[in-house]
């Protein structure tokens, strides 16, 4: 199983920011070779599961690819949506290509079917953009994303369930 990283509003072959190096770096992820590449449709289209880190993202992969619609979901969204996946023991003994493809129909079913999200839902699907702000403030968005990531494999490939609202804070004032 191959995962891809490409962005809708990608300057191809950029850089990471400094922010989301040294944040990624202390939590054992090195960035400091990445280089920026633009999503394409056929790439939404030929993918399992497309995630994206707003709104904004996921409307536009859907508008350029209409048919990974069902496939694509905010990061949150797909956390949010992972805590409420019914029991699957078949699941455990399924190739992992195969727990995806259930789990992503399974996530899309219950974003079709849930007209009231409930468990405390604030309607904020998106995961904030630290570009031209502080440290820190990439770092609270850095463990916000891991511990999203965290919650959807377990839930996808088994392990541990996080939250799906990632519990690192920025207190008011910090830099």
């Amino acid at each position: 199983m191959d995962v891809h990283s490409a962005g809708t509003y990608a300057q191809e072959g950029g850089p990471a920011t400094a922010g989301a190096v040294r944040a990624a770096a202390e939590l054992g992820l090195d960035l400091s070779s990445h280089a920026a590449h633009g999503l394409i449709a056929r790439d939404a289209t030929a993918a399992e599961l497309v995630i994206g880190m707003a709104v904004e993202h996921r409307d536009a992969i859907v508008d350029a690819a209409p048919e990974a619609a069902a496939r694509t979901f905010t990061l949150k969204e797909l956390a949010r949506l992972a805590n409420r996946f019914p029991p699957e023991p078949s699941v455990a003994v399924l190739a992992p290509a195969e727990r995806l493809r259930r789990r992503v129909l399974a996530a899309d079913r219950l974003r079709r079917d849930d007209l009231d999200p409930g468990d405390g839902y604030d309607g904020d699907d998106d995961v904030m953009d630290p570009l031209g702000m502080t440290l820190e403030t990439y770092r609270v968005v850095a463990h916000e994303i891991d511990g999203l990531v965290e919650g959807v494999v377990g839930a996808i490939f088994g392990g541990p369930r996080v939250s799906a609202v990632g519990d690192a804070t920025l207190e008011e004032g910090e830099p």
